[in-house]
């Protein structure tokens, strides 16, 4: 029944909280977070590096093909260089926390890390929808 979606599942080999997509997405994510609190970068460089950097190379290659390619030594070195200065502290971002507890949740009331007040939001689903359908389609093409 799955198949037929054009969806996959993921078989893990022991529970664990939040399964495989979540734990990766919010790891990633709790490292933006912690940039952008620190003023390292803004919201909208986070956002432009995924969809141009990280991204498509990922849905080429994948997370772990791609280090084969670039070298695991290469890996290796850069994670004993930036692995000890990320930032490890177990607690969910305030900044996150606090966008809630004021309301702004996203689409649904009008503002979250942008504002979406006096925008057409089903257009930009809709334009989302579409461009992630043809970008499926042309990966499914190997």
């Amino acid at each position: 029944a799955l198949a037929g979606t054009g969806k996959h599942s993921i078989v893990l080999n022991k529970p664990v909280i939040g399964f495989l997509i979540n734990r990766l997405q919010h790891a990633i994510l709790h490292e933006a977070y912690y940039m952008i609190e620190e003023g390292i970068v803004t919201v909208e460089d986070v956002d432009h590096f995924a969809r141009w950097g990280f991204g498509p190379r990922m849905c080429v290659t994948g997370l772990l093909e791609q280090k084969d390619i670039s070298g695991v030594n290469v890996t290796a070195a850069a994670q004993r260089s930036i692995v000890p200065d990320l930032h490890h502290n177990q607690t969910p971002c305030g900044m996150v926390q606090d966008m809630v507890a004021n309301g702004d949740w996203g689409v649904a009331t009008g503002k979250g890390f942008y504002d979406w007040q006096g925008r057409d939001v089903a257009a930009r689903k809709a334009e989302a929808a579409d461009k992630l359908a043809r970008l499926l389609a042309l990966l499914g093409e190997d």
